[in-house]
């Protein structure tokens, strides 16, 4: 099975469901303001085995993947993300680091 996020959508908030051969777990998302289009909850690092059934080394792979894909999925590629201990921001336009 080849990864994929599957959204369910509440108005200004929802779930992104991560689905991979080894695993699946839910995020919850909101909208968010200014250049910042959304924010993901994510696993703290003490808590991402836990949560997801993953190893903590494969963290930064997968949230990487997820960043990516909400990029292409919800704004056509013209994006790019943060990360940081639970929160995974999504933002409009061009990285300007």
């Amino acid at each position: 099975m080849k990864r994929q996020l599957r959204y369910a959508d509440a108005g200004r908030s929802g779930t992104i469901r991560y689905i991979s051969k080894q695993t699946q777990f839910d995020l919850w998302y909101e909208f968010a303001g200014g250049n910042a289009i959304v924010i993901i909850g994510i696993p703290s690092p003490q808590h991402w085995e836990f949560q997801t059934k993953t190893a903590l080394s494969q963290r930064t792979k997968i949230l990487n993947f997820i960043g990516k894909q909400v990029i292409n999925d919800r704004i056509q590629g013209d994006g790019y993300f943060s990360i940081d201990d639970t929160i995974l921001t999504i933002y409009s336009g061009r990285d300007p680091r």
